[in-house]
């Protein structure tokens, strides 16, 4: 048993906590339990975030660029409607099983920022969109965008919960004001850094 531990300003190391035998070679070697690609056939995929659950199961999410994410049956949203939309798959532990896959997204650009599961195993996620029409749902906290004006960082953050097989939007809104709230100007070192954040439970 190990564990990755900092050391200091872009520094890491192991942390042994159970006793080992010092005397023969310490070798930590990670294994590659599973690896998939996925993505639309003719236009650009940027992955963003990946989450687990209590099952081990595995979701990915970024976003799409074009028609053709292979969703599955029953999917949230089985099309894409605007130039960027979010996209999440969730994989069998070893990857070898699409459990489910779908858009979600409205008539303009949308990014995902972070996502983590509960114990029930629905899905939550973080993100933005400049689109007025992202998919909120009934009493939802804001069910309009602020701020869907035409600049690249414009629009809202918004949240959403799936459920386990990816078929209902449990719960889904923006979050912001008539202003951009849904990326940071600050930083941009890297390509995609405006869009990141972290959704906790």
């Amino acid at each position: 048993n190990c564990n990755f531990r900092q050391l200091g300003q872009g520094c890491f190391g192991f942390e042994l906590p159970d006793a080992y035998d010092s005397t023969i070679e310490l070798v930590i070697d990670p294994i590659l339990v599973g690896a998939t690609m996925t993505g639309t056939v003719g236009s650009d995929n940027y992955g963003h975030t990946a989450t687990f659950d209590n099952a081990g199961n595995v979701y990915a999410s970024g976003n799409s660029f074009g028609d053709g994410y292979p969703t599955t049956t029953g999917a949230v949203q089985s099309s894409n409607f605007g130039p960027t939309t979010i996209v999440i798959s969730k994989y069998s532990p070893d990857v070898t099983d699409l459990l489910f896959a779908t858009y979600i997204g409205g008539n303009s650009d949308e990014h995902p920022f972070s996502m983590i599961c509960d114990e029930d195993l629905n899905l939550h996620v973080l993100g933005s969109s400049r689109s007025e029409n992202y998919p909120t749902t009934a009493n939802a906290f804001q069910t309009e965008n602020g701020d869907s004006g035409g600049g690249f960082f414009d629009g809202d953050i918004v949240v959403s919960k799936l459920s386990p097989d990816g078929t209902l939007l449990l719960g889904s809104t923006y979050v912001g004001g008539n202003n951009a709230d849904g990326a940071s100007y600050t930083s941009a070192m890297n390509y995609g850094d405006a869009y990141r954040g972290e959704i906790f439970l």
